[in-house]
């Protein structure tokens, strides 16, 4: 059985004589109506600033899984996600392998905003890139439904092709069905 990647125990330190939280790794915080988080804008600045976050998270992980003694499954990456998104209460997440596709699905109770959006798919981008650094990755989101929000992790390329295809109106699962056919 896999040790789970993830102890929310400690994960955020009070300091209110200096009126500050900070996460156990020192990052300051701030907690906040989750209702404020749907005023961002969902440029590039919040993209940066999310996958510098992400990165930050993907870090960390990347050496609790580097001290392991057998390679970890994909539950581990999904326990861990799962926990930080948990904590920092932007929903439940979980990963889902179909083919060759990494899918995040995170399922909130509450409609997301473009700049929620870009915020995680910049926080998933740079949390991927710490864990594979060889590869570039980009996260889409593909869908909304009753099961939540859909996000894939893809190279550049292949999220052009996908974004292409599903503005030509094919489904989510059956663009990642094409991409695995022409094998990118």
């Amino acid at each position: 059985m896999t040790q789970s990647a993830f102890d929310a125990t400690g994960f955020f330190r009070f300091d209110l004589a200096n009126g500050s939280i900070k996460s156990r790794e020192g990052e300051q915080l701030a907690l906040i109506p989750v209702d404020l988080l749907d005023g961002l804008e969902p440029g590039e600045q919040t993209k940066r600033s999310s996958m510098a976050f992400g990165k930050t998270h993907g870090k960390r992980f990347a050496e609790i899984i580097a001290q392991l003694e057998e390679p970890p499954g994909v539950e581990i990456l999904a326990d861990h996600l799962g926990g930080l998104t948990a904590v920092f209460g932007l929903g439940r997440s979980a990963v889902e392998i179909r083919g060759n596709a990494i899918l995040f699905r995170l399922k909130s109770g509450r409609e997301m905003s473009d700049g929620v959006v870009t915020l995680l798919t910049g926080f998933l981008a740079g949390f991927m890139s710490e864990i594979e650094p060889e590869t570039t990755f980009e996260i889409l989101h593909m869908q909304t439904d009753d099961d939540g929000d859909l996000f894939w992790a893809g190279n550049p390329k292949a999220i052009d092709q996908v974004k292409d295809w599903l503005a030509d109106g094919v489904k989510p699962m059956e663009a990642l069905w094409l991409l695995s056919e022409e094998g990118r």
